[in-house]
């Protein structure tokens, strides 16, 4: 999908030693108090993947889903390996990682929005060219749902917006002349 953000506020971090954590407990949570989270894809081989669906088949606090199983496995084994080995993990360390990821994940959202505007561009000038006004509408419509449905920054949300604005006036008054010339013929629709 382009233009594709995540979430980019740093997550709190959770403390697994805490008297607050219990073994019973269902960990299922997407997101923490405030909303954060990241995205990790794994692959398991499929006898675990069976034996996750049975899990997940037998607990109702799953919801059917293999993605809550797997988060609540996760902290219950970061508090085992955490607690076994006496690890110390320095909360300012893990902040300073976060804080690195975070920035990590701007520029990276930074020069995808930057690619895709430009993508956008030469993909207009294109379809001007060819007068496939169906295809430069088609892509003007993408970037307004994106604009829609994304959080964007101030500076991509305007960079986005003059790509619009571009295609618009592309639309609205095409250059005249023969395919190839650089000059189209304008929408018919």
């Amino acid at each position: 999908m382009p233009f594709a953000a995540r979430n980019q506020s740093a997550p709190s971090v959770i403390n697994i030693t805490k008297s607050s954590y219990n073994a019973d407990k269902l960990y299922t949570d997407s997101t923490d108090a405030k909303g954060h989270y990241e995205q990790i894809n794994v692959k398991v081989p499929p006898s675990v993947d069976a034996l996750i669906m049975q899990a997940v088949d037998d607990n109702p606090g799953y919801n059917r889903s293999r993605q809550a199983f797997i988060r609540d496995a996760i902290v219950h084994r970061l508090h085992y390996v955490h607690m076994s080995q006496g690890s110390t993990i320095d909360p300012v360390v893990i902040e300073q990682m976060v804080f690195r990821a975070q920035m990590q994940s701007y520029l990276a959202m930074n020069e995808q929005v930057t690619q895709d505007a430009t993508m956008f561009r030469e993909v207009l000038a294109i379809g001007v060219e060819l007068r496939d006004w169906s295809s430069v509408n088609q892509y003007i419509e993408q970037i307004q749902n994106q604009l829609e449905t994304l959080t964007l920054s101030e500076g991509h949300r305007d960079i986005l917006e003059q790509c619009v604005a571009d295609g618009l006036r592309a639309m609205a008054a095409p250059p005249v002349g023969p395919i190839g010339s650089g000059r189209g013929v304008g929408p018919t629709q």
